[in-house]
Parts: structure tokens; sequence; C-alpha cells
């Protein structure tokens, strides 16, 4: 499984925004039409600020970083970037 380190990323969870660091793990698919991609599958939130502050609650880092997954995934230019990269 590779990793990516992601800084400042903002996110949009329930409503709410919130700007996040850890690192995303992901692996390599190969579609023989368009090329490799990456898809990223889980995430180790390192911190994670929002408007009332830093989330201290480790159960709300896990529902967090399943946003930041989807987010990511859903980056097409990052996603094709780092299929090609390995």
């Amino acid at each position: 499984m590779n990793t990516y380190r992601f800084r400042n990323l903002n996110i949009r969870h329930e409503g709410l925004d919130f700007l996040t660091n850890g690192l995303a793990f992901y692996k390599v698919e190969d579609y023989e039409e368009d090329g490799k991609q990456a898809a990223f599958e889980s995430a180790e939130l390192y911190d994670a600020l929002g408007r009332f502050g830093y989330v201290n609650s480790e159960e709300v880092k896990a529902h967090l970083a399943e946003t930041v997954c989807q987010t990511l995934n859903q980056d097409s230019y990052l996603t094709r970037t780092l299929g090609n990269k390995s």
C-alpha cells in the first residue's frame, strides 16, 4: 500500500468545513482504457481544525478520515498523477 501525505486539505463534513493534515493510503488500479489511477482506501489524521477549534475526539477523526478519502478520490488530477508515478 502506498502513502500520500496531505497538508492543509479542506474538507466539508456534515455541513462543516475542516482543515486537515495527515496520511492517506492508496492502491494503484490499472484501467486498460483510462490508464492507472490511485484509489484511496483509508486515512490517518494528524489533526483537524474546525470552526470551533481542534478536533480531539478519535471517533470524530475517524469519520473525518472517511471524508478525506472521498475528497481525495474526487480529485482526478491527483489520482491520475499518483497512479502514473508507480
